[in-house]
C-alpha cells in the first residue's frame, strides 16, 4: 500500500512538473508572438493620415470622414482636414431623407468637432435638414418626433450668426 502511494505521489509530481513546462513553453511562444508583432492588440487603433481624409473627400465618403477623423494625429490637422470634416458633415445632413434620423445624430459629431457649429455651409445644411424633417414629422407624427424637433428649432434660434 505503501509503495502504490508512494508511485502515485510520484506520478503526481511528474504531472505538475509537466503542467509547469508547458506553461512555461505557452509564455515563450507568447512572447515570440508579440515580439514578432504578429499580434495586435484590439486596443491599438491604427492611426490615420491626413492624406486618408483628403482621399475619402475626394471619393465622399462622407460617413467614414465623419467616423474616423478623429484618428488623425493632431499635428496633422490641418484647414484641410478640418474643412473635409465640415464638407462631410454638410454634404450628409445635404443628402439626408427627411425620414432619417441623422439630424438628430449630428448632435454627436457637433460634440466631437465643435467647429461645425461655427461654420456657415455646415449650418444651412443642418437647418435646411432639420426644414425637411419638421415637414416630414408633421406629415407622419409618430412617437416623440415633435419634441425632438422643437428642442432644435430652439437651438437654432438660440444660435448666433456663423462665424464664416
Amino acid at each position: 500500500m505503501v509503495a502504490a502511494k508512494s508511485r502515485l505521489q510520484g506520478t503526481h509530481r511528474a504531472i505538475e512538473k509537466g503542467k509547469s513546462r508547458m506553461r512555461h513553453f505557452e509564455i515563450f511562444i507568447l512572447l515570440v508572438i508579440i515580439a514578432c508583432g504578429w499580434w495586435r492588440p484590439a486596443f491599438a487603433e491604427e492611426a490615420w493620415s491626413a492624406k486618408d481624409i483628403a482621399t475619402l473627400t475626394v471619393e465622399k465618403g462622407w460617413q467614414e470622414i465623419l467616423d474616423n477623423a478623429t484618428k488623425v494625429r493632431p499635428s496633422e490637422r490641418s484647414p484641410e482636414w478640418k474643412n473635409s470634416v465640415t464638407k462631410a458633415g454638410a454634404a450628409i445632413l445635404q443628402e439626408a431623407d427627411p425620414e432619417s434620423e441623422i439630424i438628430f445624430a449630428m448632435a454627436q459629431y457637433e460634440k466631437t468637432y465643435p467647429f461645425l457649429k461655427g461654420d456657415k455651409p455646415y449650418l444651412t445644411a443642418k437647418y435646411s435638414a432639420l426644414d425637411r424633417k419638421f415637414e416630414a414629422c408633421r406629415a407622419h407624427p409618430k412617437g416623440n418626433c415633435h419634441n425632438r424637433i422643437e428642442t432644435l428649432y430652439l437651438e437654432k434660434k438660440k444660435a448666433a450668426k456663423p462665424a464664416n
